[in-house]
């Protein structure tokens, strides 16, 4: 019999499980011991915490706004449109904000200078806008024309002659034009769904394909490109007081100009900004010199290119500015010339590089005494008249110019001469001179009435001709004041008291001359009686009739040719 046996088994020890739940409480507690302690320090220092989340407030809000801010507003490219608030020609309301949402094309325009013969491509401009309102209104874009409110009359004209079904604002004081600094008519602006600038085209369209390709570009969100000239890389040296340059380029050969005007003019008040003349020949590097300019001066200023030598179709550029220097020098005189010379007078013109006064002397007898002309004006042309000189005489005249900040320079001219002209009694000579009592016992010097006209007549109380010709010679004295006509009627020896008689019966009140010696008669010798001498105000004889006058006008017919 086999005893059964049993086999003993190993104890086997099992490791001790650490409960689950244990475990993580374990971890969550390492990882929120440190949040612990800074929200136990954050109780502890409340106004401190409050103070950094604040802060990390408005940085997230700053950073937030600089990325969503708009362009400033202005009347470049790339800024936001200035608003506005206007009527249109049909009595309603149109504005910025009715243009939001959509490509907008606006057009400013000056319709009342539109001529329909010689402007017959402005007057097409309507017509090539009804097209784009009509072709894109089911694709959002906006047509707007906005005119000067003086202009509403002949907008009118054109709206209703081309059809025009797009809105026609009224600018009042052109303010809105201002805003958008247009110096140019007509100029088109061209925004995007914004409300910003995205191209600006001073001038008539080229082609109805270039305000369509402009107009894509905005819709498409692309760049705008442009077939006018591409302006780039201005700057402006060589700055003085007076003076600058200003130098730019072109993608092509191009003609250019410039408009400046002070910075402190109003920036859509085209009659502020003075034009640059168009240069004379196409290139692509520009250099345009600004002179005449006002020391210590803020300008604006813009460039105009344009692929046609007329200027027609110009682009232009962004607003620039300079400033001009500290005035330093006196002004700089040239151009001088002499003009109008006659026997007693004569002109001297001349040009300053900046504005300043007019001033001429010249001696008499001998220095210091001198005769001066002066003009407190300050220009750049100068004009100087000089009168009351001595016939075939040389002068040695100092020419003066002084500028605002009181800096003069001179120009001394060499000798003058003044024209040497006979004296007779004819027809281009220097009236003799002649002294005579009046009938009430005045001495008259021919000499003395100097600058303005004279009539001499010679007569005598008993000639058929003359009492005929008397009430016409009245009819003048009453007309014509005394400043611009002297009258001398010079009886021919005959006794005063018969001249008196005469005189009287005939209601005649004009001033006589007694030539009781003959002494102008000799100077003068008349052939018939009567015989009528007209000197100018420079005291040469212009015309001479023999012979009674038939009526007033006849005898203001020459007196008028001669003034």
């Amino acid at each position: 019999m086999t005893e059964k046996t049993t086999k003993k088994r190993k104890p086997t020890t099992r490791k001790k499980k650490q409960p689950a739940p244990k475990r993580s409480a374990s971890k969550a507690r390492r990882f929120l011991a440190p949040l612990t302690a800074v929200g136990r320090l954050a109780r502890r220092h409340i106004f401190i915490t409050g103070a950094i989340a604040t802060g990390l407030i408005v940085l997230a809000v700053w950073s937030l706004a600089m990325t969503t801010t708009a362009p400033e507003m202005g009347y470049e490219v790339g800024n936001r449109a200035p608003d506005f608030n206007l009527q249109t020609i049909d009595g309603q309301n149109v504005s910025s904000s009715d243009l939001r949402g959509n490509v907008a094309l606006i057009g400013f325009w000056s319709p009342a200078e539109w001529d329909s013969t010689t402007d017959w491509e402005k007057i097409y401009l309507a017509e090539q806008l009804q097209r784009i309102k009509q072709r894109w209104a089911d694709r959002e874009v906006m047509v707007l024309a906005i005119v000067p409110e003086s202009d509403q009359e002949m907008a009118q004209k054109v709206a209703t002659e081309k059809g025009a079904t797009f809105p026609v604002a009224l600018d009042l004081s052109q303010a809105t034009a201002a805003s958008y600094g247009v110096i140019y008519d007509p100029t088109h602006v061209f925004l995007d769904e914004k409300g910003i600038i995205r191209a600006i085209l001073p001038g008539l369209f080229q082609s109805q394909y270039e305000i369509e390709a402009v107009l894509s570009n905005i819709r498409n969100k692309q760049k705008v490109e442009s077939t006018r000239p591409a302006i780039s890389d201005m700057q402006v040296t060589m700055i003085t007081d007076k003076r600058a340059e200003a130098s730019f380029a072109t993608d092509k050969p191009a003609t250019s100009w410039l408009m400046i005007a002070r910075a402190d003019a109003n920036p859509g008040d085209a009659s502020a900004f003075a034009a640059t003349p168009l240069t004379e020949a196409s290139a692509t590097t520009h250099s345009i010199t600004l002179a005449n300019l006002e020391s210590e001066t803020t300008y604006r200023f813009r460039a105009f290119a344009s692929f046609n030598t007329d200027g027609k179709n110009p682009s232009l550029s962004r607003e620039y500015t300079f400033t001009t220097l500290v005035d330093t020098s006196p002004p700089t005189i040239s151009n001088v010339k002499i003009v109008d010379v006659t026997d007693s007078s004569l002109t001297i013109t001349w040009t300053t590089d900046e504005p300043a006064t007019s001033h001429a002397e010249y001696p008499i007898d001998q220095w210091p005494n001198k005769i001066e002309a002066s003009n407190d004006r300050f220009t750049v042309d100068h004009n100087i008249t000089l009168k009351g000189l001595k016939s075939g005489t040389e002068y040695k005249i100092t020419l003066k110019s002084k500028d605002a900040a009181g800096h003069e320079s001179e120009f001394v001219l060499a000798s003058v001469r003044t024209l040497t002209i006979p004296e007779g009694s004819k027809v281009g000579m220097r009236a003799p001179d002649f002294s005579l009592p009046s009938l009430d016992g005045a001495l008259v010097k021919l000499s003395d009435l100097r600058g303005k006209i004279i009539l001499v007549n010679f007569w005598l109380s008993h000639c058929g001709a003359c009492h005929a010709e008397n009430p016409h010679l009245q009819a003048l004295y009453d007309k014509w004041p005394s400043d611009k006509l002297a009258m001398l009627v010079v009886n021919f020896r005959e006794d005063p008291q018969t001249i008196r008689n005469y005189m009287n019966t005939n209601g005649l009140t004009f001033p006589v001359l007694l030539d009781l010696e003959g002494q102008a008669d000799a100077l003068y010798q008349p052939q018939v009686f009567p015989t009528t001498y007209f000197i100018n105000a420079n005291g040469i004889i212009k015309q001479i009739k023999q012979g009674r006058f038939n009526s007033l006008e006849e005898i203001e017919e020459i007196i008028n040719s001669i003034q």
